[in-house]
């Protein structure tokens, strides 16, 4: 594929689609009313929440970055400076022919953690 700035947005438009997708079908509560991939260029988050998707999964700010060289410093930074109190940020990527990955912070990590033990413990 061509390396132009349309097939470049159009490889991260993919990529949130996909991320959209892949919630849509974990959680069955929700549905395309609930998230939207945002268009490339548009300040904020790639993938938009309503709030019956933050009640479900979490107050997140979801970047996506499909991309064969990541600069995962800069990423990050472009996710955690726009932070809202109570929001979390998460860094999606990947890059061709590979898994897709979320980068989030250790205290996130460690409270959804925490939080699956808490439920696994409660049903056993």
């Amino acid at each position: 594929m061509a390396n132009t700035v349309a097939s470049r947005k159009g490889k991260g438009r993919r990529l949130q689609q996909e991320v959209v997708a892949r919630i849509l079908a974990t959680f069955d509560t929700l549905d395309h009313n609930d998230l939207l991939s945002i268009p490339g260029g548009v300040p904020g988050p790639d993938v938009w929440l309503s709030s019956k998707a933050t009640d479900t999964i979490g107050k997140w700010d979801i970047e996506c970055k499909n991309t064969e060289k990541l600069s995962i410093w800069a990423a990050l930074e472009q996710v955690t400076k726009r932070l809202a109190e109570a929001v979390k940020p998460v860094l999606i990527f990947k890059r061709n022919h590979s898994d897709t990955y979320a980068t989030i912070r250790l205290e996130d990590f460690l409270s959804l953690v925490a939080n699956q033990r808490r439920e696994d413990e409660s049903q056993g």
